[in-house]
């Protein structure tokens, strides 16, 4: 049982006669699924096309969540010109948050009142 969770037959039928995973788990997650893939195409099945598609699948992951990280570092770079900002007087920033249960107060003839709300379920505290 235990050689055929931890060593299956197709883990050692490559023709380095080394395991994939003594590579991939040097990569992070995307490109080992990809490696491992590539890897085993047409040794643990006959047809090669089905791991050939997963390995492009993972690239695929693997391009988007790159492109992803660069636009997140791009809006960051921008706002750090725009706003620029030290990591320390970012931890004294202080954001005060109104509290919801108030209600808005209305300027009237004689007075104030409660404005009407927003939405129709939206019930107003005295």
């Amino acid at each position: 049982m235990t050689e055929t969770v931890n060593h299956p037959e197709h883990y050692n039928k490559h023709p380095s006669g080394i395991e994939c995973i003594e590579i991939i788990e040097h990569f992070n997650f995307n490109i080992g699924a990809a490696t491992k893939h590539l890897w085993r195409a047409g040794i643990k099945t006959p047809d090669p096309i089905e791991d050939l598609r997963k390995a492009i699948w993972y690239v695929q992951k693997e391009i988007d969540r790159i492109e992803t990280e660069n636009k997140k570092l791009e809006l960051r770079n921008l706002r750090s010109e725009v706003y620029p900002i030290s990591p320390d007087e970012n931890r004294n920033i202080k954001v005060q948050i109104p509290p919801t249960n108030r209600v808005q107060q209305v300027p009237v003839p004689g007075g104030t009142k409660p404005a009407k709300p927003y939405f129709e379920n939206q019930k107003v505290k005295k």
